[in-house]
């Protein structure tokens, strides 16, 4: 089955240096595609992300709720 509402996008840019050294490459790739296309939410699961999301980027951050 495919979802309707969900795309997948490529990074037109290389990755930030500094978000690679301190978050692993999804949280990195997530920061840097809302950046490139102007979103201002992400969703996360990564309590470091989240907060490097939040607090150096000014991303509004959705959590993954807890099964």
């Amino acid at each position: 089955m495919k979802a309707d509402w969900l795309t997948v996008s490529a990074l037109r840019q290389p990755g930030d240096p500094l978000l690679a050294t301190v978050l692993d490459v999804g949280e990195a790739s997530v920061i840097q595609l809302a950046r490139e296309i102007g979103v201002p939410r992400v969703l996360m699961d990564e309590r470091k992300g989240r907060r490097v999301a939040r607090e150096v980027y000014g991303l509004d951050v959705m959590e993954l709720p807890v099964c």
